[in-house]
């Protein structure tokens, strides 16, 4: 059952529809590369109205439902290569704790946006080996990076990495995450842990570093 903050639910409805009917009269997404259309899609002005749903999942199913150029991206071969690449330029460590904090936060949520995407099966499946290796290398070094400001990258920019993490992992050898499946299906849904268990963050991203792929 999906729980949703209802203010934000009706906005995103509202907000959606409008928006809709606007970019899909003055957008063509199947003429675009796919390195244009992967730009349009993160700088879908509702992006961040995903948050209106308790589960992150949910909130971006929902979005992308919602806008054609999305639904395009998706079916794309190559998607997952171009967000890769833009992923890869991505430095956590280039934040900067003089900026206001409504630049900090756009900042973390520029890794959360392309990380929505590889917490999608549908995306990891479009990778090849070298790509699934690259991305792997890509989540561990940011994660690692986000480590390091604790101050600047709370449990909400750290989740969404290891949530990608996860299903790299149930790709390769899934049963790697048995031991602890009910505490990873509820991260793997809500992309969320409680305070008390930050600690299963680093348990799956040292699986994920352990997997030859």
């Amino acid at each position: 059952m999906k729980t949703i903050n209802i203010f934000l639910a009706v906005t995103l409805t509202v907000f959606m529809s409008s928006c809709q009917t606007k970019m899909s009269d003055d957008e063509i997404f199947w003429k675009m590369s796919t390195e244009e259309l992967v730009q349009k899609c993160l700088d879908y002005p509702l992006f961040g109205l995903m948050n209106a749903y308790n589960s992150l999942n949910d909130g971006f199913a929902i979005m992308t439902e919602g806008y054609n150029g999305f639904q395009e991206l998706f079916s794309r071969d190559d998607a997952a290569t171009e967000l890769l690449k833009v992923y890869e330029k991505l430095d956590p460590l280039a934040v900067n704790p003089n900026w206001p904090d409504l630049k900090i936060g756009e900042f973390r949520f520029e890794f959360i946006k392309i990380e929505m995407f590889f917490n999608q099966k549908i995306m990891i499946d479009k990778l090849t080996d070298n790509g699934l290796r690259n991305l792997k290398e890509a989540l561990v070094l940011t994660y690692k990076k986000k480590m390091m400001l604790p101050e600047m990258y709370y449990s909400d920019s750290l989740c969404p990495s290891v949530g990608a993490c996860v299903q790299i992992i149930e790709k390769m050898n899934a049963s790697l995450l048995d031991e602890r499946r009910l505490e990873v299906d509820y991260l793997k849904y809500y992309l969320m842990v409680g305070i008390d268990n930050m600690e299963l963050l680093d348990y799956i991203v040292e699986i994920l570093e352990n997997i030859e792929i």
